[in-house]
Formats: structure tokens, sequence, C-alpha cells
């Protein structure tokens, strides 16, 4: 029950972060790295049982979020005129590793495909948002940061999951 439950959470944690950050990474020309160039890791994350709570909380209203909006992005990439989902991740995929050879007309449509899915992942990042500190207590900018210690604190990651046993 505990090694399903944490690989659900770790799966989530990694969509919830992964979706906020991939999309504006996968689909913005230059890229943002996930760690700006001079920032250091997260040290030792030292936060409250009652943030771990909210944490724990905040990640499955993000989840809710990103599989309510999911079929609106797939949609968007479905939508258009000469790209499906499969085409849609090989560009992409090739993008991220620098390279690709597809043709103009694949690469206008990716281009078109891509801004919209910006747009939607604005509106989703805005929901979240606005949900998280509503539903949950804990702001987006919060729930970022424990992302992020979660992701690169192997201690913090022991606390939560034990937090998610109990």
């Amino acid at each position: 029950m505990f090694k399903r439950a944490t690989k659900k959470f770790l799966m989530i944690a990694g969509m919830s972060v992964g979706a906020v950050l991939f999309t504006t990474q996968a689909y913005s020309q230059q890229g943002m790295p996930l760690r700006q160039q001079g920032q250091q890791p997260t040290q030792s994350a030292d936060y409250s049982d009652a943030e771990i709570e909210k944490f724990i909380e905040g990640n499955q209203v993000v989840q809710t979020i990103q599989k309510e909006k999911r079929p609106e992005m797939m949609q968007v990439i479905e939508k258009q005129e000469g790209m499906d989902m499969q085409t849609f991740n090989q560009i992409a995929q090739a993008q991220q590793q620098g390279g690709g050879d597809f043709s103009e007309e694949k690469m206008a449509a990716f281009q078109k495909v891509s801004m919209k899915l910006q747009q939607k992942q604005q509106e989703m990042q805005q929901e979240m948002a606005e949900r998280l500190p509503e539903e949950v207590g804990i702001s987006m900018k919060k729930f970022q940061e424990m992302m992020m210690a979660y992701r690169q604190d192997p201690a913090f990651q022991k606390e939560v999951q034990a937090k998610m046993q109990n």
C-alpha cells in the first residue's frame, strides 16, 4: 500500500511540476531551464507538518486541474491540420535534443500548436495559482518551492512519504 501511494505521489509530483515547466520548456523557442544558471539547488528543506500536509493536498489539486485540462490540450494538437499527437511528440522530443529533420509544413504546424499550448498552459497555471490558496491554503510560489525541494532533497522526500503513509 505504501509503495503504491509513494509511487502515485512521485508520478503526480513529476506531472505537476513537469507539466508546469515542461510545456514552457518544450514549446518556447529558447527553453527555460529547470534551475537558472548560477542558482544553487535547494538545501535541506525545513517545512512544518502543516506545510507538508498542504503540499500533499496541493498536489492533489494540481493533479485534478491537469486531468481536467489534458483533453483541452490534446484537442489543440489534434485540431491542427497536419499535426497529430505522435508527430507533435516526435518534434518536441527532437527539439529538446537539439535536432530533427521535419518539413516546413510540420514545423509551422508545430509552432502554431506550441503557441496555443502556451496559452492553455498559462490558463492552467492561473487556475492553479487561484485554487491552491482557496482550496488548500498554499500559494503557488510556496507549492513550487516545496516541489523543487521534494525533487532535490532526499530527506524531504522521505519526510513527505512518511506523512503520506500516515
